[in-house]
């Protein structure tokens, strides 16, 4: 008898842990990530990227784009420019180091469009914008930037 309780209390402890792990991996949806929160300028947010699950979202809106188009999000991280090597063309992101291929050199984020004039590279920022493509031919998704301001350094390193 002694046995089938021991068993029976690991099972439930194993059954416990797995739901715990479960439940820390979750993703939140669009609309549980933050629909009713407002920024500064009280434009309402449909999605608030933020250090939990930053790249658990921003893999989100890559791989369920329609989901998200015309949303608008706010975002933090690292302003990024990177460039297409066979046209010259710059492109503007902003994003966090992350897990990578051969230890934590990943970056994660999306590439953002703005107007105004881009800050240093590197400076931490928090933008605000609607979720759109570049065009029909490229439907890479890029944040249209209404708002753009340097802000104090977050967490730089994620790994969800």
């Amino acid at each position: 008898m002694g046995k089938k309780i021991k068993k029976t209390l690991l099972l439930i402890l194993l059954i416990v842990i797995v739901l715990g792990a479960l439940a820390l991996i979750q993703k939140p949806t669009a609309s549980q990530a933050g629909n009713s929160k407002k920024s500064n300028s009280n434009v309402k947010i449909d999605l608030d990227i933020t250090d939990n699950y930053f790249i658990a979202q921003t893999n989100d809106v890559y791989l369920n784009y329609k989901e998200y188009e015309g949303k608008t999000v706010r975002m933090e991280g690292y302003f990024y420019v990177y460039q297409d090597y066979l046209t010259g063309e710059n492109y503007y992101a902003v994003v966090r180091n992350s897990p990578g291929c051969c230890g934590n050199d990943g970056l994660a984020g999306l590439d953002i469009k703005w107007d105004g004039e881009y800050p240093a590279v590197n400076a931490w920022i928090q933008v605000v914008g609607k979720i759109s493509k570049y065009s029909e031919e490229d439907p890479t998704p890029v944040i249209l930037v209404s708002s753009l301001e340097e802000t104090p350094e977050g967490t730089g390193f994620v790994n969800q």
